[in-house]
């Protein structure tokens, strides 16, 4: 009687062993299968993310290329106001230069005019004390 029931055991032992087994197998094969999906699932990431990396290497390409021709730009631009405020600058000299020729010009004249007044003012002085002799001598007659 023990030993059927050792048998019986033994039979429930090994139902349970192959059981166990199956399990262990069905546990192996998820894994796997895990395994599997989890590394379809880094890839799709990683082929994601250097999707991502390409498009914002291209996005910051052609912000450097749109900066560095508003930059060329307003560097041309800067260049033609200097040019012409250059120019402007040349063409106001030249007309102060003009300018205070004529006028140095104008001074001298004035001065000489000046000059001559004097001349003629101590002429119409020396006049006026002839004038004002011979009264005075009319005057004693």
């Amino acid at each position: 009687e023990k030993i059927a029931q050792c048998e019986g055991e033994k039979s429930v032992s090994n139902e349970k062993l192959k059981e166990i087994t199956m399990l262990k197998e069905e546990m192996k094969a998820e894994k796997i299968l895990q395994e599997e999906n989890m590394k379809k699932e880094h890839q799709t990431e990683i082929t994601i993310l250097g999707a991502t990396i390409v498009a914002l290497q291209n996005d910051h390409a052609l912000e450097l290329t749109s900066l560095k021709e508003r930059f060329t730009a307003e560097y041309t631009r800067l260049e033609e106001m200097q040019q012409k405020t250059i120019v402007d600058n040349e063409k106001t000299v030249l007309r102060l230069e003009t300018s205070n020729s004529l006028a140095e010009e104008e001074c001298l004249k004035l001065k000489e005019k000046i000059a001559q007044c004097e001349g003629e003012k101590s002429v119409s002085n020396e006049k006026l004390k002839e004038i004002t002799m011979l009264k005075e001598e009319m005057k004693a007659e």
